[in-house]
């Protein structure tokens, strides 16, 4: 069995650990960490992915990648969700629940206007995820739920889901990390999207009750979903 991201990504942390890497030094290529770690340089790719994602590293085209902040305080990513009183797996829960009551609302009644923006907004998410710019490609993701959230026209459950969706900012970009599923989340909203040009009330529901499942799936969460019996 082939090293998951996550393993990889926990060798990286042990290596800049172990080499005393401070915020904004550089860290080994590619091919030096692929030789001293062993691990095959596409497991280093979503464990490095994984890091940026978690705004542990930080990459720069041309020049390498960047430690981001100081690894002696612990992993971050793992501080911020234990010292909320919810999970992960209960904010997706959340938006299972409410995000695609609020799509099929939108169905209804999106302006040509609206869906020419969230049209721009999915040409912008598919360009910074083929050029790996996965910090970009989060906040396109948290922009295109907050346009359909917004559009909806009611406050009280915009807020319901984008003040848990803002505080964890961090780990917007985890779905993104692996490379075989990078472009799903553009697929996605593409397929949302479409639904909600066509004022398709039920592919709308449809496609944004897939799409968060999905998502949550890619990043590692399960909640429970109630079955008919």
């Amino acid at each position: 069995m082939g090293v998951r991201a996550d393993q990889a990504a926990e060798a990286i942390q042990h290596l800049i650990h172990q080499a005393h890497l401070q915020q904004g030094e550089k860290i080994p290529s590619q091919r030096q960490l692929s030789a001293q770690l062993n691990i095959s340089r596409t497991a280093l790719r979503e464990g490095i992915s994984t890091l940026i994602a978690r705004g542990e590293l930080r990459s720069e085209p041309g020049r390498g990648v960047f430690v981001l902040r100081d690894h002696d305080h612990g992993d971050f990513a793992t501080l911020a969700w234990s010292n909320a009183d919810i999970s992960p797996s209960d904010v997706y829960q959340l938006r299972y629940v409410i995000e695609p009551f609020v799509t099929g609302l939108v169905a209804t009644r999106i302006t040509l206007a609206a869906v020419e923006r969230l049209g721009e907004n999915v040409a912008a998410l598919r360009s910074a995820l083929t050029e790996q710019q996965l910090e970009r490609a989060a906040d396109l993701d948290f922009q295109f739920h907050d346009m359909i959230l917004g559009a909806a026209g009611n406050p009280t459950l915009k807020e319901a889901v984008m003040t848990r969706m803002r505080s964890y900012r961090s780990s917007q970009s985890l779905p993104f990390v692996k490379e075989q599923t990078l472009m799903e989340t553009w697929r996605e909203h593409r397929r949302i999207m479409l639904a909600l040009k066509r004022h398709s009330t039920r592919s709308a529901i449809r496609a944004m009750r897939d799409h968060i499942l999905r998502a949550a799936l890619r990043g590692n969460n399960h909640f429970d979903i109630p079955t008919h019996g």
